[in-house]
């Protein structure tokens, strides 16, 4: 482990643990602080000293400082030389040729290189190189498309450029930034490039003079470890950390889009996600490598990302081509900008892709050979009247048909707003970060059950407590940490995590589930580094647990749940209540009460319903259901959670009218004993009155389970 630098004070000391298991913490190898207390405060991990994470103070990767680093060379007139990410086989990885390569300097490869050889970059003119993995070259032709983003990823662009009249500005040091599991990253790279036979083997620009392209990959590459490290993954990956977003992958191929009913629901979900500036991707994904760069026969680049710009439902109305559409008073169409042809004065060959010469250019083809063999008919004029026009030479229109037909993924990066001054849909942020651990059964550390297909270890998992207040969209993101130990290109687990719905007022981790508390999300386990969920819940308490598949595997994971209100999301390592001091009786007993619902309650609204409701009381605990209005019959569906002390005290359940601004009007209760049963036990309960000796019956029961054991394991 590298030398912590932290400064030591009387009132603290700093100490290098190799893992603190903790799941509110990062959870991986780092340096923490202990106060006088005994309390511990994360200060770096792998290698990124804790700030703030935001873009205006990120964390510095391996506790690289690029204003410090740099001033300091500029002052000993020196070349910065990255003593974290050198010039060495680690670097690259595998590589045929690794004793042939050497590293150079942009000066030592053109007499006047620039950052930004141009204002702007366009996709076309990106090349990937032999050590560049087309994934993440698609991701940066994305980012040379997106300014806002560009300017995230590559800060004080203008403050990192070549002084074009010397030397005294320039100490051969860049650095770029990169969300990664909830912070910011500030990664800090010199620029010696790996060159073979005079060619650079990383990603580069067809114009000799531009770097930033292959700078860009260096600082990606260097937070992964190496050039082979990239092997595998995904743009969706790149896209997630070039904006700190969320993205889910959409397979055109696994879903029936043959329909005009799913191309019609898929068709809103695009104008949806331009109209809330998501980045969408499609792509024609190469089964293998030798069919990479290729060209399909509508002219698209095989394992190249095409960029949805606009989308657009035209009217067709009285025009010239409305006889072509018969039946058809709207045409769905999607305008894409894709990789186009290498533009300048490069040859071709250096380009690394397989295509052919193509006499037509990708926007004729799609129109020459589209499922609708109208679509090539419409002049330009009339495309322009309909409001089909281009703002680059790279896009182009095709109908939804061909979309859905030509395309086999989808890549969706959702950039949730977070700010509640802003206009429109905001939503609200919560986070978590933990690890599987292994480590003595039922201790803290005992935390890698496995999957649900493990049932004996799968509630060892680590656990989290959320609260839906109302009926809420809910978009739920979890990735799992590159831990290092994995091989490359490969995330480390299959992972998966589960949503269970849990009773209103728990307050300890779940240890067996019953029909009172379901689970309301899942997913097959599988090898990827980010898992996205996006629906609906409804009001109530929910555990979140992330999985590996199997037991006993290592990891770390980070959770974000996006929401419109505050979820309150927290970690839950508690098993069981503490016995109290000085002889206070510890719970022997646990008891779930399920109120499912009631049925034919008194009328309390001129309207002949009532607003119910249900207050539950055990031993100076309480709960309460939603209030469900106009109904005589409402159901719940609400579960509660009891340790009790006194046996031989019931649980009370009350039923209330809910009325706005006066009392509620009591509309009966039960009273439950609720002895040692087992099993759940379903009830039909008649409502009583208020009275404590000798109650009378009232309108309307009350249809309940309840479940009563003294094995705390169980519930």
């Amino acid at each position: 482990m590298g030398k912590c630098s932290l400064t030591v004070t009387e009132k603290e000391k700093v100490i290098c643990l190799p893992i603190y298991r903790d799941h509110c913490m990062m959870g991986l190898r780092g340096c923490y602080k202990e106060d006088l207390m005994g309390n511990f405060k994360v200060m770096s991990y792998n290698g990124c000293r804790m700030g703030k994470g935001t873009l205006e103070s990120p964390v510095p990767f391996s506790d690289q400082k690029y204003k410090t680093l740099r001033n300091t060379h500029l002052k000993q007139k020196s070349l910065f030389c990255d003593p974290v990410f050198g010039d060495v086989t680690t670097s690259i990885g595998s590589f045929p040729a690794q004793s042939r390569i050497e590293w150079k300097r942009p000066r030592d490869l053109c007499p006047n290189p620039h950052f930004f050889a141009r204002d702007v970059t366009a996709p076309e003119d990106i090349i990937a190189g032999q050590l560049s993995t087309p994934w993440f070259v698609a991701a940066i032709t994305v980012l040379a498309g997106i300014g806002e983003i560009l300017y995230k990823v590559v800060p004080g662009r203008a403050k990192q450029e070549w002084d074009p009249e010397g030397d005294d500005n320039y100490a051969g040091i860049f650095h770029f930034r990169f969300w990664r599991f909830g912070k910011w990253i500030d990664v800090v790279i010199d620029d010696k490039l790996p060159v073979l036979d005079t060619r650079l083997l990383t990603a580069h620009s067809v114009w000799s003079s531009e770097f930033w392209i292959s700078l860009l990959e260096k600082a990606y590459v260097k937070l992964h470890g190496s050039y082979d490290a990239l092997a595998g993954g995904h743009l969706a990956n790149a896209l997630v950390d070039f904006t700190g977003g969320v993205s889910e992958i959409m397979d055109l191929k696994s879903e029936d889009y043959r329909s005009l009913e799913r191309q019609s629901l898929l068709f809103s979900v695009l104008a949806t996600e331009m109209n809330h500036s998501s980045i969408l991707c499609a792509s024609v994904v190469a089964t293998n490598d030798t069919l990479r760069g290729l060209r399909t026969d509508i002219g698209l680049y095989i394992g190249h990302a095409y960029c949805v710009t606009s989308v657009k439902r035209i009217h067709l109305g009285e025009s010239s081509i409305q006889a072509m559409f018969r039946g058809h008073e709207k045409i769905s169409m999607v305008r894409l900008r894709g990789p186009g042809e290498p533009s300048g004065k490069v040859a071709r060959d250096e380009a690394k892709s397989s295509e052919t010469e193509n006499v037509y250019t990708t926007s004729k083809l799609t129109r020459l050979m589209s499922k609708n063999p109208h679509w090539s008919k419409i002049q330009d004029s009339e495309r322009y009247r309909l409001g089909l026009n281009c703002d680059t030479e790279g896009e182009f229109w095709m109908p939804m048909e061909d979309f859905v037909a030509n395309f086999t993924e989808l890549v969706i990066c959702r950039t949730p707003n977070t700010n509640i001054f802003a206009m429109g849909k905001t939503w609200r942020e919560a986070s978590v970060q933990g690890e599987w651990t292994t480590g003595v059964k039922g201790s803290k550390s005992d935390r890698a059950g496995g999957s649900v297909d493990f049932p004996d270890t799968f509630f060892r998992n680590p656990q989290f407590l959320f609260d839906i207040k109302e009926p809420d969209e809910i978009m739920i993101q979890m990735l799992q940490w590159d831990t290092g130990d994995r091989q490359p290109g490969l995330p480390s687990h299959l992972i998966t995590f589960y949503v269970i719905k849990v009773e209103e007022n728990r307050k300890y981790r779940l240890k067996k589930q019953w029909d009172f508390t379901p689970t309301v999300i899942c997913f097959n386990p599988i090898r990827k580094r980010e898992l996205y969920y996006n629906g609906r819940l409804p009001q109530g308490r929910y555990i979140i647990m992330p999985t590996t598949h199997k037991p006993g595997e290592n990891g770390a994971f980070y959770i974000r749940i996006f929401t419109s209100s505050n979820i309150n999301l927290r970690s839950v390592n508690k098993d069981r209540p503490k016995a109290g001091f000085f002889g206070y009786r510890y719970p022997v007993w646990v008891t779930v009460v399920y109120i499912k619902g009631a049925e034919n309650l008194k009328q309390f609204n001129r309207t002949g319903t009532c607003d119910a409701f249900c207050k539950i009381d055990c031993e100076g605990n309480s709960g309460r259901t939603v209030v469900l209005g106009n109904s005589l019959n409402p159901t719940w569906n609400a579960s509660f959670v009891f340790y009790r002390k006194k046996m031989d005290s019931p649980i009370r359940i009350r039923v209330f009218h809910h009325k706005v601004c006066l009392s509620n009007n009591f509309a009966g209760q039960v009273l439950l004993p609720a002895p040692l049963n087992q099993q759940p036990t379903p009830l039909e309960l008649p409502l009583m009155d208020k009275k404590v000796d000798d109650p009378s019956p009232t309108q309307g029961k009350l249809i309940v389970v309840v479940y009563t054991t003294d094995n705390f394991m169980l519930v």
